[in-house]
């Protein structure tokens, strides 16, 4: 049996909030029109071709959570830019909110969490750092209007917001290849 390592990117839907001004806002939760949730999800098994890609677009986020939750529960360990801080917690809280069970356990390794405590490097973000080490970087989106775009069901954004997803999940491979002899605590392989 060989080790199953699985890279993954997550994009949520943002917060749709009241709020007074533009500049320097304290949110209530009163003020919460609409809560975040999972907008769509790419992942891919280390080494093959393969991306997954799910989205709200042709599902519901509970069918899309199971999806994950399949994925993730084949896992031995879990590769995200900035996992521990956001994909895990944010893929986690939407299980707790659906009432879907944790799946079997699996080490996560935190690429952004690497870099910080391994070099100082200008930035730690992930379009900067896949440059610097020779790959294209992230895919532009023009921002925002992306997800508004997909919020009101355009299909070109749905494709791009697809390309876009994947694309982070390839950068996210190429990063996570070359540093791995930097992390020092990354989960025995051998183990497995």
């Amino acid at each position: 049996m060989s080790v199953k390592i699985f890279l993954l990117d997550i994009e949520t839907k943002p917060i749709l909030a009241y709020v007074w001004g533009l500049f320097n806002q304290n949110v209530a939760t009163n003020q919460i029109k609409e809560d975040w949730s999972i907008l769509s999800f790419a992942g891919k098994w280390l080494g093959e071709k393969y991306i997954f890609f799910f989205s709200t677009q042709k599902e519901s986020e509970k069918e899309l959570l199971l999806r994950i939750w399949t994925l993730l529960d084949e896992a031995d360990i879990v590769v995200a830019h900035n996992a521990d801080r956001f994909d895990v917690p944010k893929i986690n809280a939407r299980f707790l909110k659906y009432g879907i069970p944790p799946p079997s356990p699996y080490k996560v390794v935190d690429t952004l969490k690497s870099l910080r405590s391994n070099f100082k490097l200008t930035s730690n973000r992930l379009d900067y750092v896949g440059k610097l080490l020779g790959s294209e970087g992230k895919l532009a989106t023009g921002g925002m209007q992306l997800w508004i775009d997909c919020l009101n069901g355009v299909p070109k954004a749905w494709d791009l917001m697809e390309e876009y997803n994947k694309q982070d999940v390839l950068e996210l491979e190429k990063l996570y290849v070359k540093i791995r002899p930097w992390i020092t605590n990354h989960p025995n392989i051998g183990l497995y």
